[in-house]
């Protein structure tokens, strides 16, 4: 590798990449990375950089990432030997620090050289494999064992650097990398290399021919202009030709006039019949995959199926939207009717309507419990105690609650102790300025207001089911009791 790579990193590393893994080289080199054995060498690939030959020297178990921090001291190229065996010394008594237990993070705000991380401790944030850091600083990095442990100083081509490990993250489970996988992977040439597979299939199952003539005749009217934007396109109107055919789809030059035209824009000059090629590629691909869509369900039963099944589902839905669930919204005058015929069925179960006052003027508390004792309205009772100061009487509580609804209005219900008698009603005191009213509510009738959910609900089943009468009436169903019975068998 020295001696013929025409890599001139080459010269130094001798060829060694060092740990690799996906994603991070180009997709032939990859494909032979893990192809080759350990110890042997590929055969020459191609790729759009040249050709390589590829030697495997190791194999590990993925390392996941790391988080470090380092101290960096910059040796700059030529450095005196007195200024380097000054800064050397530095170094270790910096990490003699270290090792004494100082704060790694104030070190490297006070030493270090490498003036981006330094003010945030050293922190160089997440560092993978085959990625931005030199060979010697990656492996030292994936050597530390234990978050906190920290490195001997090691000696780059950049300077000296003390690392500390932050975090490390083992390799995620398939399912939590996934989808991440997914989209790199349809961003990547891998996916380039099975579309490619995918349209020469279908070129060769349906026939695809190409009229050379036909296109030739686009390196002719196409000029420079396309790349100003300012072609015309009509020069392509007396294009008439079949350009391409496949299945029973024939594709004409005016209408790759057309797909070319969405080009005609700013952009650099290039040959006109490699564009003009380029251009082509992405039509007649497009074609073919559209073509290839609108013949699913006649090459694949069970997608047609599932295709009916989903036309009818989706049709099933508007008509049941129309006819059930938003009638049953919008029809109030329907829903009322519906209501009043069925209301017994929308009952309250027995309900205490329960008051707290509260009364800075303990003199009257006796007159707001004769009142509350004569079932005074609140609206007589506020304004009469309340003449001199607003905001001496309060109504904390006042509701109609169900037993075990609210914890606080439980235990004021349990003190009342009303009994079973119907519309039974307590007034009593907490406190000298705090005094409750607790009256037992019969089982009634819930307003529409009050039972509007459940009630529409119901409204929409009716309105099925008058649906399905009215469907009934007018079709004649047939049930195949025999084949039923035989589907049923094969579950």
């Amino acid at each position: 590798a020295k001696q013929h790579s025409e890599d001139e990193s080459a010269k130094v590393n001798k060829g060694s990449l060092n740990w690799r893994t996906v994603f991070g080289l180009v997709y032939e080199f990859e494909t032979a990375m893990y192809e080759t054995e350990v110890g042997q060498f590929s055969e020459p690939i191609r790729s759009r950089f040249g050709y390589h030959i590829v030697k495997v020297n190791d194999k590990r178990p993925a390392k996941g990432k790391y988080k470090v921090a380092h101290i960096m001291f910059i040796t700059p190229r030529g450095i005196a030997e007195k200024t380097l065996k000054e800064i050397e010394e530095k170094v270790f008594m910096v990490y003699d620090k270290v090792k004494a237990g100082e704060n790694f993070e104030n070190l490297a705000k006070e030493f270090s050289d490498d003036r981006q991380t330094a003010a945030n401790g050293g922190n160089l944030g997440w560092v993978e494999v085959g990625g931005k850091m030199i060979k010697e600083f990656e492996n030292l990095v994936f050597s530390l064992e234990e978050i906190g442990e920290t490195s001997e100083p090691l000696r780059t081509s950049y300077g000296w650097h003390i690392i500390k490990l932050l975090d490390k993250e083992d390799v995620k489970d398939f399912d939590d990398l996934k989808a991440d996988l997914k989209n790199k992977i349809s961003n990547s040439a891998q996916a380039s290399k099975s579309k490619d597979v995918v349209i020469a299939n279908l070129k060769k199952e349906y026939n695809y021919k190409l009229n050379q003539k036909a296109l030739e005749d686009f390196y002719v009217i196409v000029t420079d202009s396309i790349f100003e934007g300012t072609w015309d396109v009509s020069e392509a109107e007396q294009l008439k030709d079949v350009i391409c055919e496949f299945g029973d789809q024939k594709m004409y030059q005016y209408e790759f006039a057309e797909y070319l035209n969405k080009f005609n824009r700013k952009q650099n000059n290039q040959n006109i019949q490699n564009f003009v090629n380029s251009i082509y590629d992405g039509f007649h691909r497009k074609a073919i995959s559209s073509y290839e869509r609108t013949q699913l369900e006649r090459k694949y039963p069970s997608f047609k199926f599932l295709m009916q099944e989903y036309h009818d589902g989706i049709l099933l839905f508007d008509l049941t939207d129309q006819i059930v669930w938003s009638k049953a919204v919008a029809d109030t005058l329907g829903l009322e009717k519906f209501y009043n015929q069925n209301k017994d069925k929308y009952m309250w179960d027995t309900r205490y309507e329960v008051k707290k006052y509260t009364y800075t003027n303990e003199k009257k508390m006796k007159a707001l419990n004769k009142m509350l004792v004569k079932n005074t309205s609140d609206e007589k009772i506020f304004a009469k105690l309340n003449k001199k100061d607003a905001r001496a009487l309060q109504l904390v509580i006042n509701d109609k609650f169900l037993p075990s609804q609210d914890s606080e209005a439980d235990e004021l219900i349990k003190q009342a102790n009303l009994g079973s008698e119907p519309n039974a009603k307590k007034v009593f005191s907490l406190d000298k300025n705090t005094i409750v009213s607790v009256q037992q509510i019969p089982p009634t009738n819930k307003t529409i207001n009050e039972a509007r959910g459940i009630i529409t609900a119901d409204y929409q089943n009716y309105l099925e089911q008058e649906w399905i009468k009215i469907l009934r009436a007018k079709y004649n169903i047939v049930v195949h009791e025999d084949v039923l019975k035989s589907i049923a068998s094969k579950k």
